[in-house]
Order: C-alpha cells, then structure tokens, then sequence
C-alpha cells in the first residue's frame, strides 16, 4: 500500500494493531508507526497523515 503527501509516495505495510509509514532518504530509511485505533483504515491514515508535521 502507499500514501503521498506532498507529491512524494511512501510505502505502507498494515500489522494486526499499526501501520509502518516508510520514509526512504538517500541511504537511510526512517519509520513511522501509527496505531490502528487512532486511524482504522488507509483513508483515516491519509486524512491523518496530510493533517500533521511528519513527511515533509
């Protein structure tokens, strides 16, 4: 799965109770985890996603 903000695409993998959010930057990859409670679906985590200060 993926979601883009700002024109730019990231990689999504759904576990049983969070999303993983992965961020390549040259070399490094940086991760994100998201609790399924706080956003129940792919669309809740782009809404949630586009709404705060992370992946800029």
């Amino acid at each position: 799965m993926e979601i883009v903000k700002n024109g730019k695409t990231y990689d999504v993998m759904e576990t049983a109770r969070k999303w993983r959010i992965k961020d390549q930057r040259g070399k490094v990859y940086i991760s994100y985890e998201v609790s399924q409670k706080d956003c129940a679906t792919i669309e809740d985590l782009q809404k949630y996603v586009d709404e705060i200060n992370i992946l800029n």
